[in-house]
C-alpha cells in the first residue's frame, strides 16, 4: 500500500478517535487518550516520512539500493520513536531496523537537514549538542541563507517548552 493512503487511513482514524465521546465517569478514559495519542504520532511521523519521500524521489545519480531504499520508503510506514534516539544519531547500535533508517538512512547521508531537525523536533528530542551539530553543519555547508527561509516555521518551538 502507497504511504499516500497509508497517511489517509491514518488521518482518517484520528479523526474518528477524536470524536469519540468519553465520560468523565469512564473506568477506560484513559485507553482512548493514549490510543489517541499513538496515532496522532504515527501520523506526524508519516508525514515527515512523506516528505522524506517527496525529496528522495527528486535526486538524481541514485544508484539501484538507494532506489529500492526510495520504494520501501514509499510503502512501508516507518517509526521514528520506537529505538531511543540516541541510537538513532550516534549509530551505537549494530540494530538496522526500519525505525533508524528515516534519519540514518535518508536524512544524514543525502544531508537534509531540515528533515534532520523535522525528525528532531517530531521525536521531541531536545539533546543541545545533537541539535547544535546539526545547526553546525548547516551553517558549515553555507547554505544558510536559503535554509533559514525553509525551516523557520520547522524551528518553532524546538527549545520551546519544557520536555514532558
Amino acid at each position: 500500500m502507497k504511504l499516500e493512503k497509508r497517511i489517509e487511513y491514518l488521518s482518517l482514524a484520528v479523526g474518528n478517535a477524536k470524536s469519540h465521546q468519553v465520560s468523565e465517569f469512564d473506568a477506560t478514559r484513559q485507553a482512548p487518550v493514549e490510543f489517541l495519542t499513538d496515532l496522532d504520532e504515527k501520523l506526524e511521523v508519516a508525514n515527515v516520512q512523506l516528505e522524506i519521500y517527496e525529496i528522495m524521489k527528486s535526486l538524481r545519480n541514485l544508484g539501484e539500493d538507494d532506489l529500492k531504499e526510495v520504494e520501501l520508503l514509499g510503502t512501508a510506514l516507518l517509526d521514528i520513536t520506537t529505538v531511543s534516539f540516541y541510537h538513532l544519531l550516534t549509530n551505537s547500535s549494530a540494530d538496522d531496523s526500519v525505525s533508524r533508517k528515516l534519519y540514518h538512512r535518508y536524512a544524514d547521508p543525502y544531508n537534509l537537514f531540515d528533515m534532520k531537525l523535522l525528525i528532531l523536533k517530531v521525536s521531541d528530542h531536545r539533546d543541545p549538542q545533537i541539535v547544535a551539530s546539526v545547526w553546525r553543519a548547516i551553517f558549515d555547508s553555507g547554505k544558510w541563507c536559503a535554509f533559514h527561509v525553509l525551516t523557520s516555521n520547522l524551528t518553532d518551538g524546538l527549545f520551546s517548552g519544557s520536555p514532558d
